[in-house]
This record gives C-alpha cells, sequence and structure tokens, in this order.
C-alpha cells in the first residue's frame, strides 16, 4: 500500500489547478500573490550595473530585508548534519510526527497553522505540506533557534495493515522512488527569495525504518520514504513567508499538486513562548477524535 501526503488529485479538477500552477509558478502560487513574482521577475529581466547593484544590495541588508545571498545561505544541504543527526534520520522523525495526530486534527489538513506548534520538541520545528486537495495559508510562532524541515513533497510507503499484503523493503523504496521521479514543477521562496535547488533536496531512505504505531491508522512495521525536503537553518528573529509550490509531471502513478504559506514569526532569543504554543502538547487528546487514516494511494 503506497500513501502519499499529497492525495492524488484527478480530471477536471486537476487541470484546473494544474493551470492556476502553470500560471503563477514563475510567480510562486497563487497563494503568495503572483504580484510577489512578477516583482521578482521583472527585477530579473533589467540589467542594473555593477554600481547600482552594489548600492541595492547593501541597503537591502542595512534594512534587514532578506537578500538572495541570505536565503541562500540558510538552506541546509541533504548530506549536512543537523544537531549531531542526518537529515534521512530527521525525516523517519517527521513522518512519526504525523503518525501523533489522530484523524480530525491532521498537520497537513490545517487550513490556517492552529496546529503548527502542537508535539513539537527538539532542536527542529516540522512543517507541514497539504494533501493535494486545497491549498493553504498558515500563520505559525516559532521559537528561536530552531531549524525547519518542511516537505515540498514526499511520500511515505508502508507495507502490511488493514488487511494489504507485506512487502519487502526494497520494493517499498522503489515504489515511492517511482513517484518522486515525476516532480516536474517545484518552486521555493523565503521572502520571496528562491531557496535552493529543489532537485539537490531530494532525500531517500537507504532502507527501511518503523514509522511507529499511529502513522494512518497503525498496524505496519516496514516503512520507506522518498522526497523533496527542505531543512532551514534558524531564521534571523521577526516575520518571514515561506511560500512553496509542487507538483508532478504526466507520465507518473500519481496527479498531485501542492501549494502552501507560511507567515512565520520567529521569536528573540530569551523571548516566552506564547500561552496558545501548545508545543509539546500530545495531539492524540483531542476529544472523541480516532487514528490517523490513510490518505491516498498511488495504486
Amino acid at each position: 500500500m503506497g500513501l502519499n501526503l499529497n492525495m492524488p488529485a484527478r480530471g477536471a479538477g486537476h487541470r484546473g489547478r494544474a493551470a492556476k500552477v502553470t500560471a503563477c509558478l514563475a510567480a510562486v502560487l497563487a497563494l503568495a500573490g503572483c504580484d510577489m513574482i512578477n516583482e521578482v521577475s521583472s527585477s530579473a529581466s533589467q540589467e542594473p550595473d555593477a554600481a547600482t547593484a552594489e548600492t541595492a544590495a547593501k541597503a537591502e541588508a542595512a534594512s534587514g530585508a532578506m537578500t538572495q545571498a541570505m536565503a541562500t545561505s540558510l538552506w541546509v544541504q541533504p548530506g549536512a548534519a543537523v544537531a549531531g543527526v542526518g537529515q534521512l534520520e530527521w525525516t523517519e522523525r517527521w513522518w512519526k510526527w504525523v503518525g501523533r495526530f489522530p484523524e480530525g486534527r491532521l498537520p497537513y489538513r490545517d487550513p490556517d497553522g492552529a496546529l503548527c506548534a502542537t508535539a513539537q520538541e527538539g532542536p527542529v520545528w516540522f512543517l507541514a505540506g497539504t494533501d493535494g486537495q486545497s491549498d493553504a495559508k498558515r500563520h505559525c510562532r516559532i521559537p528561536a533557534d530552531k531549524y525547519l524541515l518542511v516537505p515540498v513533497m514526499n511520500i511515505v510507503e508502508l507495507s502490511g495493515g488493514a488487511g494489504k499484503p507485506a512487502r519487502g523493503c526494497e520494493e517499498l523504496r522503489a515504489s515511492a522512488a517511482k513517484v518522486m521521479d515525476h516532480l516536474s514543477n517545484s518552486l521555493v521562496l523565503l521572502d520571496g527569495r528562491m531557496v535552493g535547488a529543489t532537485a539537490g533536496m531530494r532525500i531517500a531512505s537507504n532502507g527501511c525504518f518503523d514509522p511507529g504505531r499511529g502513522l494512518f491508522g497503525g498496524g505496519h512495521n516496514v516503512a520507506a520514504s522518498d522526497g523533496y525536503w527542505l531543512m532551514l537553518s534558524p531564521l534571523p528573529p521577526g516575520k518571514h513567508v515561506l511560500a512553496i509550490s509542487a507538483g508532478y509531471d504526466d507520465k507518473g502513478p500519481l496527479r498531485s499538486l501542492q501549494n502552501f504559506q507560511y507567515e512565520l514569526e520567529v521569536d528573540a532569543p530569551g523571548a516566552a513562548a506564547g500561552a496558545d504554543s501548545g508545543a509539546g502538547a500530545d495531539p492524540s487528546t483531542d476529544p472523541g477524535a480516532g487514528a490517523p487514516k490513510a490518505t491516498g494511494s498511488p495504486g
């Protein structure tokens, strides 16, 4: 059974959303607004002289604005460990984090960021994408000095569970890779600046891992993950906007698009957490909520 957090979107609905992404991808997603990207595209099409460019760069730095160099430097490339832990393991921990949420309170279906701080702990703060069925614009308050991990597009393949036949690790890995090989369009912007190259963000299981008890209803003890993941170094205190758009081509086993935006408010060092932060809270305490359910299947 292959489970993808970005559920297949098919038919006319899929074509409509595909057209939307095509129209606004260079401008980064409709959520962030085409105007922001048009501004970037317009400025990129003009060739300022060296003195003008240097003056503009100094003005940006002095104002505290996010420069392209800053945005690039904040991307932690996949080969680098974070807090002594490899990024592959951080992606596996991300899946286990998702597995702690009950149906009805799933972070990738959170429309506004109300679940942003739930069950967060340690040096890396997990952000969610979407299930591909709707866009999301979320507000999230981040404690100082936290790394951020967010999927640009991802998938997990699970063996067994719910009467499904067990599959071996290599089969799970191959199935996940078959989906991720068809990522065709993607754009990641931080404060209007491109962050890294998506092609260099791919992180795939080199074996399999135990997904924990709760992921998609439980009953699975073997999982393989593949995807494009963005790890960011701790952001400067203040407000930031992270916007992501991604989609598969028409030749793979899934048809899915996702567009989401985070309005991030990063605390200064020493700032007290908000009373409603929810960091470390147990998401399963939601009254009447059941176990998480599978959100899609490529086949």
